[in-house]
């Protein structure tokens, strides 16, 4: 397994089947069109390779908070159910703390839905603490 920095047209459109795990709704010129928007705004997505082929991807925005100061947020998290359990979160997790590096951030922020129990448990395993709970409108 290896992880990339998505960039290129083909990275995302790859990234695509992995997302819609996620996002049911999400039709794939919607995907496309808005992820290269927030790309210009600062979002950085990343993917697990194995043999080629994309089974993971995390979303992040570097932002500046005012309570933590420079922080990260993770926007999206997915695995592909069928490759859960490899190590694949673990790498993706990583990432982010090598980004949080670069970009000298206090803190790495995310918000999961409450039904996604699998990812809770991989955050919680990697040193993540519950610090709230989110509301949407």
């Amino acid at each position: 397994m290896q992880i990339k920095e998505l960039l290129s047209d083909i990275e995302i459109k790859d990234s695509f089947n992995i997302m819609t795990q996620i996002y049911q709704d999400l039709g794939k010129e919607k995907y496309i069109f808005n992820l290269k928007i927030a790309m210009e705004n600062g979002y950085k997505i990343a993917a697990v390779y194995k043999e080629d082929k994309i089974i993971a991807v995390i979303g992040i925005n570097v932002t500046d908070d005012i309570r933590y100061g420079k922080a990260i947020r993770i926007e999206d998290f997915m695995i592909c159910r069928s490759n859960r359990g490899i190590g694949a979160g673990k790498m993706l997790l990583k990432w982010v703390d090598w980004q949080a590096l670069k970009f000298k951030a206090e803190v790495i922020l995310s918000n999961l839905g409450s039904e996604r129990k699998e990812s809770h448990k991989i955050f919680l395993r990697e040193g993540f603490e519950i610090d709230g709970i989110s509301f949407k409108k």
